[in-house]
């Protein structure tokens, strides 16, 4: 597990803006549920909580399986704006209720706990005796093996690996009782079922190969970008215009940490929040998507994830049939580096 120190305080990273949204992979929720109703103690009598926003689609699945008591956590949140980063700041031991469910289900939120101690009280605090705890996080293996730099993030404290995940949660004195890690092409989904237990199974040996991993990944980042760089100044000398499509965060990270702007006319993005606006760091103008026919341009660098590509690339390609698709990311595909 790789740890950020000094993370930003919440309200630095609280969104300015009432419309950004974070979509989690969802394709093996469905199989996941079948799982955990077979699981010893979980039936149509208990009372399942969702954690947060993240989780109103997994209470749905069980809802239309027959499980019929399922609510999300109320912590007297109002702003609207607020986000993963204000719900672990704000569930502690002392917000939450007691002995309140049976089933708790916790996807994307423990790698953003900047106080792991507090969050796993907190959690536990809430579980019936007895009770089931559902972890999902994201497995980081493909970030540090194929240096992805892009998916380093404010909001993300923690970066597990299948062998620190469990590792972490014997720490927390957790008995894993089932756990699958669920391929997705660019970042897997991993979840663990658990009970707290009196001794947990505590797995104290080091993950070496993982944190080989991680210390490769950081030093490599100078010959990362050197590679990145003359990968697209070559593509500009051959004649080619090239703008990227999508202005999210990960579009954010490959611009400026490998410090690509020159080489770019622009990011396109059809989001009406984004429009007529420029790219932190960068500066460059987000335009709408149109405007990669309009001004000619060969080669679009995506940031998106895979599931959204097939997507983008039928509905801008019908419009501007010779334009050529790419991804920003080595372990797609279709990374331009490949």
């Amino acid at each position: 597990m790789a740890r950020f120190i000094d993370p930003p305080a919440p309200e630095l990273i609280r969104p300015k803006v009432d419309w950004i949204r974070y979509n989690e992979p969802e394709g093996h929720l469905d199989d996941m549920v079948d799982q955990l109703i077979v699981m010893d103690g979980v039936n149509t009598g208990c009372a399942f909580l969702g954690i947060s926003y993240k989780e109103e689609s997994t209470l749905q699945r069980l809802n239309e399986r027959g499980y019929p008591n399922t609510r999300l956590l109320d912590l007297g949140i109002e702003d609207p704006r607020a986000g993963i980063e204000t719900i672990q700041e704000q569930m502690t031991e002392e917000t939450v209720e007691v002995d309140c469910a049976d089933v708790i289900i916790v996807r994307h939120v423990l790698e953003h706990a900047q106080n792991t101690k507090q969050t796993v009280a907190a959690l536990n605090k809430m579980l019936r005796p007895g009770g089931v705890i559902v972890y999902e996080v994201p497995d980081n293996t493909g970030l540090f093996e194929n240096h992805e730099v892009c998916f380093l993030w404010e909001e993300h404290v923690l970066y597990f690996v299948p062998s620190t995940f469990r590792q972490t949660l014997g720490l927390f004195g957790y008995e894993t009782e089932w756990m699958n890690n669920y391929a997705y092409p660019l970042e897997n989904a991993l979840v663990a079922f658990v009970r707290p237990a009196e001794v947990g199974r505590r797995h104290r040996a080091v993950a070496e190969q993982a944190f080989l991993a991680a210390s490769i990944f950081v030093s490599t980042l100078e010959q990362d970008r050197a590679r990145i760089r003359a990968g697209l100044a070559e593509l500009r000398a051959s004649g080619k215009t090239i703008a990227v499509f999508g202005a999210g965060h990960l579009a954010a990270k490959f611009i400026n940490f490998y410090e690509v702007g020159e080489y770019l006319e622009f990011v396109a993005d059809d989001h009406p929040g984004k429009q007529n606006k420029f790219m932190a760091g960068s500066g460059l103008p987000i335009l709408p998507g149109s405007e990669l026919k309009t001004r000619n341009i060969d080669l679009a660098l995506m940031s998106l994830n895979p599931e959204s590509e097939e997507k983008v690339m039928a509905k801008v390609g019908a419009m501007a049939p010779d334009l050529e698709f790419v991804s920003m990311f080595r372990s797609n595909p279709r990374s331009f580096l490949k």
